[in-house]
């Protein structure tokens, strides 16, 4: 079977008792290019065009700002043992660093990596109250979607199970949702209505709540601080370079 993987290079993928693996299938190469195992691309049957003249790897991934708010994870036990390690053999050269480390730290016993275990332990507790703080103040939340869009509505069945939910709240939810999407299903037109109604005026405020939150720029605001771009917007970006290249 033959793929375009993101319009980067075109391949055959085949199966086996590993997996699926990818085989490249053209030969003209960009110098330079390197892959994954660091193996230079040159060297193997694929074409990959140059995404940047200065770094062509880097730039085949979106970059997407982090809110400054969110509390950091802890380093692992692994590497805090790393630096320590580090500062322990200056002598050796960058590229053997990691390997040397990696070597002594399988070898060493659990007893041996307390120490280093203990300070991520330490680093945890701190992180998951000021994670849950996080959470629990909506800055989190204010990071995912922007708190001033509008919410959409809920349909008239959401309607419906609220109110049923609350007459059988003997019930678990799962069970509820099932008897309760078995009664909607039963229910005339004119059963419906009055859930159906409640939903097209939500629906109508809503529209009208959007159209004025894409007028006042919130919403570019929203994106430029969050970084996140609209996959619409680009698609039809992408759509009138074609039309362009034509």
């Amino acid at each position: 079977m033959e793929v375009i993987a993101r319009g980067v290079f075109r391949c055959k993928i085949s199966g086996g008792m590993t997996g699926m693996r990818a085989m490249p299938i053209n030969t003209n190469v960009p110098w330079g290019f390197i892959c994954r195992g660091d193996l230079p691309v040159n060297s193997l049957p694929i074409s990959l065009p140059a995404l940047c003249s200065i770094t062509p790897w880097s730039t085949g991934f979106a970059s997407r700002a982090v809110d400054p708010m969110r509390p950091k994870r802890p380093a692992s036990s692994w590497i805090h043992f790393l630096s320590d390690f580090r500062k322990k053999n200056t002598e050796l050269p960058g590229k053997d660093v990691m390997g040397s480390a990696s070597k002594e730290w399988k070898l060493m016993t659990s007893l041996q990596k307390k120490p280093f275990q203990d300070k991520y332990d330490a680093a945890k507790k701190v992180y998951d109250v000021d994670q849950d703080a996080y959470v629990k103040s909506g800055q989190m939340e204010a990071w995912k979607r922007d708190p001033e869009k509008p919410k959409k509505p809920v349909s008239a069945f959401l309607h419906f199970l609220g109110g049923y939910r609350t007459k059988n709240a003997s019930l678990k939810v799962t069970e509820a949702s099932k008897l309760a999407a078995a009664v909607w299903k039963d229910m005339s037109a004119e059963q419906k209505q009055p859930y159906e109604k409640q939903y097209k005026d939500e629906k109508n405020k809503y529209d009208e709540a959007m159209k004025l939150y894409k007028v006042s720029g919130k919403e570019e605001a929203w994106k430029a601080k969050t970084g996140k771009t609209s996959p619409k917007i680009g698609r039809a970006t992408a759509g009138k370079k074609k039309t362009a290249a034509k």
